[in-house]
C-alpha cells in the first residue's frame, strides 16, 4: 500500500498552488502527472505479493526491494538511486529456481532534480520502459543518478 500525503489535484489556472508538488495538475482541457505521480504508478503496478531475498554491491547505498508473484512467473526488483552520480552494481536475486535473461527495465529519471512536468510538455519526467536481455539470478547494471528503476523478471518458481 502507498499513500500520497499532499493534495492530489491542482488547477494550474489560476496558479495559486499552496502545496508543491501535487500529484496531478490540470486546466480546462489538459492534465499531466507530476514525477511523484509516476513514482506512485511504478510502485503500484510493479510488485509481487511475496518479498524475496536480494543483494546488491555498489560503492554507494541504493534502496531496493525484490518481490515475486506467488501465483505466477513474475519477479520485480525496484531500485532507487537518490545520489547525483550513476551507480554500477552487481545484483543477486533469490526466491526462484531460475531467472530468464530477458525482461523489461523501466526507468524514471531526469537530468535535474528540479525538473518538473507542465502542460507543455506534460511528460518531461516520465517512465521509459525497454526490453533487456542481460538479466538472470546475478547480473550487473548501472543505475542512473536520481532515478527509480524497476526490473520485471520472468522466473521459474522454486519447487516446494
Amino acid at each position: 500500500m502507498a499513500s500520497y500525503d499532499a493534495p492530489l489535484f491542482q488547477n494550474v489556472q489560476p496558479s495559486e498552488s499552496q502545496w508543491t508538488p501535487d500529484l496531478i495538475s490540470y486546466d480546462s482541457l489538459n492534465s499531466y502527472g507530476s514525477p511523484s505521480y509516476y513514482v506512485q504508478q511504478l510502485f503500484s503496478l510493479n510488485h509481487g505479493d511475496v518479498i524475496v531475498p536480494a543483494s546488491m554491491s555498489s560503492t554507494a547505498p541504493l534502496a531496493y526491494v525484490a518481490s515475486r508473484d506467488s501465483r505466477g512467473t513474475r519477479m520485480y526488483l525496484t531500485v532507487v538511486n537518490t545520489g547525483a552520480a550513476a551507480q554500477a552494481s552487481r545484483i543477486v536475486v533469490e526466491g526462484a529456481a531460475s531467472v530468464s535473461a530477458h525482461g523489461t527495465v523501466t526507468i524514471l529519471t531526469s537530468d535535474s532534480v528540479d525538473e518538473q512536468n507542465s502542460l507543455q510538455p506534460p511528460a518531461t519526467v516520465a517512465p521509459v520502459a525497454r526490453e533487456i536481455s542481460t538479466l538472470g539470478r546475478s547480473f550487473r547494471y548501472t543505475f542512473k543518478p536520481n532515478s527509480v528503476t524497476v526490473f520485471r523478471l520472468t522466473v521459474e518458481p522454486e519447487s516446494r
